[in-house]
């Protein structure tokens, strides 16, 4: 999921977190990296998603996050447990866009409440446990 910079910082901002950088993984590389924290850090918001005022989608936090996955120095694939990654890439979407992705439609069928057109994030409103974002 792609929700751009602002957002990500008001998440970010809202949960408490301090991201890891990419150089202080323990030689663990995610070629699209979501937002990655210590593990000793919880994270319990659920996510709503709400489209044109219609549709709303509620995500919770279980399916947001998960141990740091990507591949070691020797190319195989390699978990951290002393990091969480957030599902949610650090890189802004294009044209101010919200790509929603396997986490959201693991949630929910459309089944034509949306068209399949880019959605702005104009068309989005983001909540996370009470405090819209």
């Amino acid at each position: 999921m792609r929700l751009g910079s602002t957002k990500v910082n008001d998440i970010v901002k809202a949960a408490g977190l301090k991201l890891v950088d990419r150089e202080e993984h323990p030689g663990i590389y995610n070629p699209e990296e979501g937002l990655v924290f210590s593990s000793a850090i919880p994270f319990t918001m659920t996510m709503d998603i709400t489209i044109e005022d219609k549709f709303t989608v509620t995500i919770p936090s279980h399916e947001l996050v998960g141990p740091l996955r990507g591949l070691n120095r020797e190319g195989k694939f390699a978990v951290a447990q002393e990091y969480t990654e957030i599902g949610i890439f650090r890189s802004d979407p294009l044209e101010d866009s919200a790509v929603l992705g396997k986490i959201f439609l693991s949630q929910v069928s459309l089944q034509n409440h949306v068209s399949p057109k880019i959605l702005t994030d104009s068309r989005f409103t983001y909540t996370w446990t009470g405090t819209e974002i």
